[in-house]
């Protein structure tokens, strides 16, 4: 894959075979979680802070925002 310049994209809620090989060959990993009814996201390769995430639609689509959470 990393030959060819393809991009995968894989999205995984429960630890099996796949998601154990698509984490020892992936260059990010994000972890996307539930904390005190927050939705947080943080970088587990490499390791990023954790930050929250604010969804919006006030332009007339939707739009995404994160805030660092220190």
């Amino acid at each position: 894959m990393r030959d060819a310049g393809a991009v995968t994209l894989a999205v995984a809620s429960d630890p099996n075979k796949i998601t154990e090989a698509f984490l020892r060959t992936a260059d990010y990993y994000l972890k996307v979680e539930s904390i005190n009814d927050t939705m947080v996201v943080y970088g587990v390769k490499p390791f990023t802070n954790v930050h929250g995430i604010e969804f919006a639609f006030d332009k007339g689509y939707p739009s995404l925002k994160l805030t660092e959470i220190v």
